[in-house]
């Protein structure tokens, strides 16, 4: 009952955050990255979507949504996640961008035991976005990837996953509003 209320709470602070950006520079983004574990030989890869609300020079905050993918050579699951990301520029100019992202939040996994499908997650990494047209730029991203239902890592029932990868993905800018840089 308790993981249900922090999935509330932050399915409830990522639509409140929303509702508050409407004269931001939005942007839609769509990654697609793969990780390998550090630990053993497995794999994961995810599928995301989410909104960019770019208010300010130095960085951006918006939702995401999941949709993950874990193999090896004994198992394999799907789940399907939410979380709140923010990126924070290093370098922010209209031909390209340069940043480390941070990102926390659950994913719901199937197949599972009724007492490990919710999971809490957490990437960080560095990136670059290019523009490659007018509204559209390609992303790609060094990153550290971890889930765990926060039992111990020895336990059995904790599916802990930490994995370094890559991404690559699209941003598309729904509104292209840059007060504090009208010239770059």
């Amino acid at each position: 009952m308790k993981k249900t209320w922090y999935l509330v709470g932050i399915l409830f602070a990522v639509l409140s955050f929303t509702a508050q950006c409407q004269e931001m520079n939005k942007r839609l983004h769509s990654t697609l990255s793969t990780t390998r574990s550090i630990f053993y030989n497995a794999y994961q890869n995810t599928l995301d979507i989410g909104l960019d609300y770019e208010e300010m020079e130095w960085g951006s905050l918006g939702p995401e949504l999941n949709i993950y993918k874990f193999w090896d050579k004994d198992y394999s699951a799907i789940g399907i996640g939410l979380r709140p990301a923010i990126q924070m520029f290093f370098a922010n100019r209209r031909a390209y961008k340069i940043y480390t992202e941070l990102k926390g939040g659950v994913v719901y996994m199937l197949p599972a035991r009724a007492d490990n499908n919710l999971n809490y997650t957490f990437v960080c990494g560095f990136g670059t976005e290019v523009r490659m047209m007018k509204r559209n730029l390609l992303r790609a991203d060094l990153i550290y990837s971890h889930f765990s239902n926060g039992k111990p890592m020895d336990h059995g029932d904790n599916p802990t996953w930490d994995g370094i990868g890559f991404t690559i993905g699209w941003v598309y800018n729904i509104n292209e509003t840059r007060p504090w840089k009208a010239n770059d």
